[in-house]
């Protein structure tokens, strides 16, 4: 029979590897629900090394795992949609197959999701051989949602390698089933070969959610035009991007609050004749219907070079408190409200990519000032 063992090595890795699941406070609740008072002065790595010489059983064991599958406040959400109106039959052929092609290798759902959605969710497991023994195989879950609007019909789902594949092995099976091609649009830059278009995607997405006014933009991270082909950066490079990107956040926040014309901006100039452009933009924006909370918002690339599979989250909320103020940090958003948030974005950045696509079009224009090549 197989055994199941951990060493005090693997859990003082294990505990150690992901601060944000494992900091000083959790680390001393750990010990508190175990009988033991550690101390508060002492640091995260002291207090790892007191528990890890500790006897773990293999539920203890099941918890600590369990920490990182759960889903973290910087999970992000992806999508595309397909230029038909799908039936709840249809949705659910295709789940079905899926279901009995991909066998036991995962645990595959779907139910109806509303008068108008469906939902597929898939669990598997993800073995990752880098990660800390205790860490390598980890169950995850993924939930695919299709909602028919009008005569298309979007398709949600979370930003991971495995959650795409599934939803390009269900397009595939619903190609099938139709017998036909069926378009899908998604967000994606790498046709818009302009490193000032690339820009105004992100410039107009803050600026253009449905129902909210812009409050502030905390966070812009840029990459810098490398040509076709992607190579690794540089210490040195890594430096200039992230000094590109102070200066780049300065140039957003005063063309987006102050009313500052970015293009004629001698800053945002510069960085443009250098080959920048917003890879990644995290921001706030007030709900103008009571009761007006503050949304933090956050949208950007998985592959900023190229801009290709675009991502986005809702990252919480500032409410109000009874005194008129707001909470002075932004909190996890219930369920219900951060799915309507979620789809709000997402129709705004497919309208703002429309836009900046045509304009791409229309320009004919290679080769100037600013452009990726």
């Amino acid at each position: 029979p197989l055994l199941y063992c951990a060493t005090d090595k693997e859990l003082f890795d294990v505990l150690m590897s992901s601060k944000q699941h494992f900091g000083e406070g959790a680390l001393l609740h750990l010990a508190l629900m175990r009988g033991i008072i550690l101390s508060p002065l002492d640091d995260r790595s002291e207090l790892a090394d007191r528990l890890s010489s500790m006897i773990f059983s293999f539920e203890d064991i099941q918890a600590i795992q369990a920490e990182f599958e759960s889903a973290g406040r910087g999970e992000k959400t992806t999508s595309f949609r397909l230029n038909t109106a799908l039936t709840t039959n249809d949705i659910k052929a295709i789940a079905e197959d899926y279901r009995e092609a991909i066998g036991d290798q995962e645990k595959v759902t779907s139910y109806a999701v509303g008068a108008n959605g469906f939902a597929v969710d898939l669990k598997y497991t993800e073995t990752d051989f880098s990660k800390t023994r205790l860490r390598q195989r980890q169950t995850r879950e993924a939930h695919l949602e299709f909602k028919v609007e009008g005569d298309h019909t979007i398709v949600t789902l979370p930003a991971t390698d495995k959650a795409r594949m599934a939803a390009e092995a269900l397009r595939d099976r619903l190609y099938a089933l139709k017998k036909t091609d069926i378009n899908a649009e998604e967000v994606d830059l790498s046709a818009v070969r302009s490193a000032t278009l690339r820009t105004l995607f992100f410039t107009k997405l803050i600026s253009g959610l449905g129902g909210f006014t812009l409050q502030n933009v905390t966070r812009v991270k840029v990459n810098l035009a490398v040509g076709p082909t992607p190579v690794e950066n540089s210490d040195e490079e890594n430096e200039e991007e992230e000094e590109a990107s102070e200066q780049m956040l300065g140039v957003v926040k005063a063309a987006a609050l102050q009313g500052q014309s970015l293009l004629s901006s001698p800053e945002y100039q510069a960085l443009s004749r250098r080959g920048f452009f917003i890879t990644n933009i995290t921001w706030s924006s007030q709900k103008q219907s009571s009761p007006s909370p503050i949304v933090e918002f956050d949208a950007g690339f998985d592959d900023p070079s190229s801009g290709r599979h675009f991502k986005f989250a809702v990252r919480g909320w500032a409410t109000q408190k009874t005194s008129g103020d707001y909470t002075k940090s932004f909190r996890p958003i219930p369920a219900v409200e951060k799915k309507a948030f979620l789809a709000i974005l997402e129709d705004a950045a497919i309208r703002v990519f429309r836009d900046i696509r045509k304009e791409w079009k229309s320009s004919n224009v290679d080769g100037c000032p600013g452009d990726i090549v």
